[in-house]
């Protein structure tokens, strides 16, 4: 029965399932003495609750002013559309001008849409406070629970702080590793703030640097954002807020050249990254990046994730992006939004999140020899549509149509649709390819991306030049896999002259399209994102081979491309503290060592050819004799030169441990050169 309603029949005549006059008593019940006409109590509605339910009516009609809509209006109201996750409704392009002149546009959290679609059973995503979790069992945790724990008395607070639990994620559990140490103090809002100056500028250089490259949000929600942050007071911006602009500062200084740095924003890149690097680790904390359901903390963590991509161990980052996943999954991210009954707008947001999250897995999988479960795992996400930002809108009731022509998603779409024929081609049922089937598939992926990508390049953009070149880069780097040995610990001697060319020509191909990404002067804003991707197992293939040609007149073009490659690659030169790097550094001395060698037994006479001085850097830096320093060959008899061992070094150089280099599974060297 409804709350303080007057019930429809007394009890007697309910029990019968006859209709009731409502009378005291009834007509029925006078006609049956044995009956007591009765009728049931209504429910009475606390005072309490009709005050707490007249407040929200009151802050959700405050909210849809805010947002240009007219509550009076039903037609607007039902134009409103609740989104999913902490960001509702937004200003459309077109009234972004405005939402910066009032600074009054923000992101709030909104209630998720309710999941009805029968084909995912009990699965669906739970809405709790402000954010929103995916479950698939009625088994899930108790939000109770922390709502209780977030209005702790002090006392309370500091035996907890005593017992070591953990104050971020507002349990009572024991901290974990991924908790600060010491928990940052909320009042002290200045250690998380950006530079408020440097706001425009690198707002500005991330839309050109990083976000054609990097689309996991639309640029017209965020820049409002951007407007609040930049005025005086701006200590209302949330948690979440303050992380993603943190890492939206941070990744778009670590795309700017240090000359560019200087110039633009009057700072040395070393301090500036340093106070931002801590900023956004501080933000991110703040936020519980670890245990969020909230999507711009996820956002701003996949940022951070890219911005120390290139500067942090490969294993470390492996782990982050292990917490990355596992939190996008709680968020059902996994699942497609119109499964979940979500809006287009922010269906079509969480596809983007996905797809590029498990494009990040794949590319640092790769980095410490794994095989990502990606390609096999089980997800319904859709593809991102090939559409501009502009074309969408708080209002969208439909995708617009796929374009043929190339849109700012384009960076990359190209690389989800290699992930996507990847995936079809490798599913859990199909097991391991041959090599005809492989070589099908690269035919069919190089088809598809020349098609759909590559014929609508315009040379004078140098987002498509880059996009050309990275696809070039991909296509080498799968063609060079098919014609390696298949073996562990492979002999470059077993392998027949024919198949070592093929091979090397390869291999010069992808290191000199590496090359480019670094040498191009228009291609110098996405340094930053080619830098992460090195063909290594290219590079060590091209030493391995100048030092078993030694003696051949085609070792001059082999050793220009090894030092074109050092030139432009700095951590080459001085990431000393790297294994991958540092045996590069020995065996590149080494092969250089076997050249001079064989040089000096042609001409006996005459000493060894001068030894390059990015050679002698090389060595300096990583503590390696000196090639000058040896005998020459004059000194040192009839010895065979091309037999000598290179330095003193305990090296095979015959030998090639792919797995090493390349990793297991082609998954991972389909996107080694990705860029």
């Amino acid at each position: 029965m409804r709350s303080g309603k007057t019930p429809v029949s007394c009890i007697p005549c309910a029990k019968r399932k006859v209709r009731c006059d409502k009378q005291q008593p009834c007509c029925h019940c006078k006609r049956r003495p044995q009956d007591a006409c009765e009728y049931p109590r209504p429910i009475a509605v606390p005072e309490r609750g009709l005050d707490a339910l007249g407040e929200r009516i009151v802050h959700l009609e405050r909210v849809i002013r805010s947002l240009g809509g007219d509550p009076n209006d039903l037609n607007a109201v039902q134009g409103l559309q609740p989104q999913h996750g902490q960001t509702p409704s937004y200003p459309s392009p077109a009234s972004v001008e405005s939402a910066r002149s009032s600074a009054t546009a923000r992101i709030e959290p909104s209630s998720c849409e309710t999941t009805t679609t029968a084909a995912i059973d009990r699965a669906g995503l739970l809405a709790h406070d402000e954010e929103a979790t995916y479950v698939e069992s009625p088994m899930w945790y108790s939000w109770g629970e922390a709502k209780f724990l977030q209005h702790d008395n002090p006392a309370v607070s500091s035996l907890r702080h005593q017992l070591c639990l953990s104050p971020s994620s507002g349990s009572g559990y024991v901290s974990t590793i991924l908790d600060p140490i010491e928990v940052p103090d909320r009042a002290r809002s200045d250690t998380r703030r950006v530079p408020r100056h440097h706001f425009d500028t690198l707002w500005t250089i991330f839309l050109q640097n990083v976000h054609p490259l990097v689309k996991i949000f639309f640029d017209w929600e965020v820049e409002p954002v951007i407007e609040r942050a930049k005025q005086e007071e701006a200590s209302d911006l949330s948690a979440p807020e303050e992380a993603l602009l943190s890492a939206i500062s941070f990744l778009a200084t670590v795309s700017l050249p240090e000359d560019d740095c200087v110039r633009l924003l009057h700072e040395e890149k070393p301090l500036l990254l340093a106070h931002l690097h801590h900023t956004t680790e501080v933000s991110l904390r703040l936020a519980g990046y670890a245990v969020t359901s909230n999507k711009l903390t996820v956002q701003a963590f996949m940022l951070y994730l890219h911005a120390i991509r290139a500067r942090a161990h490969p294993a470390a980052l492996f782990s982050l992006m292990g917490v990355a996943s596992r939190v996008a999954e709680r968020m059902g991210l996994h699942r497609d939004g119109e499964i979940l009954g979500l809006s287009v707008l922010r269906s079509e947001e969480r596809r983007r999140m996905w797809w590029q999250l498990q494009y990040m897995e794949l590319t640092v999988a790769h980095q410490v020899g794994a095989l990502s479960p990606s390609v096999l795992g089980k997800w319904d996400a859709k593809m991102p549509a090939n559409v501009d930002d502009s074309e969408l809108g708080p209002e969208t009731k439909a995708l617009p149509a796929d374009g043929t022509a190339l849109t700012s998603m384009s960076n990359c779409l190209w690389k989800y649709s290699v992930l996507h024929l990847h995936r079809g081609a490798r599913g859990a049922d199909r097991g391991v390819p041959t090599a005809d089937e492989t070589t099908s598939m690269v035919d069919r992926i190089e088809e598809m991306l020349r098609v759909k990508f590559v014929q609508h390049c315009e040379l004078l953009n140098p987002l498509h030049v880059n996009m050309q070149v990275a696809i070039c880069q991909v296509l080498v780097a799968t063609r060079r896999l098919l014609r390696q040995p298949a073996l562990i610990h492979a002999k470059i001697s077993d392998m027949s002259r024919r198949e070592r060319d093929a091979l090397l020509a390869i291999c010069v191909k992808n290191l000199e399209y590496c090359i480019l990404t670094q040498t191009n002067e228009t291609l110098k804003g996405f340094k930053w994102h080619n830098n992460a991707f090195f063909p290594w197992a290219a590079f060590i293939y091209v030493i391995l081979e100048a030092n078993h040609r030694a003696e051949e007149a085609t070792i001059e073009d082999i050793w220009r491309t090894i030092r074109r490659t050092y030139e432009t690659h700095d951590e080459l030169r001085v990431a000393a503290h790297r294994q991958d790097v540092t045996f590069a550094a020995r065996i590149t001395a080494s092969a250089w060592q076997r050249r001079q060698l064989y040089w000096q037994k042609q001409d006996a006479s005459s000493r060894r050819e001068e030894t390059p001085s990015w050679i002698m850097d090389v060595c300096k830096t990583f503590n390696l004799p000196q090639p000058g320093s040896v005998t020459t060959a004059g000194e040192q008899g009839p010895h065979d030169a091309t037999e000598a061992p290179a330095l003193d070094f305990d090296l095979d150089l015959d030998m090639i441990d792919w797995s090493v280099w390349d990793g297991a599974a082609m998954d991972a060297a389909l996107f080694s050169n990705a860029t």
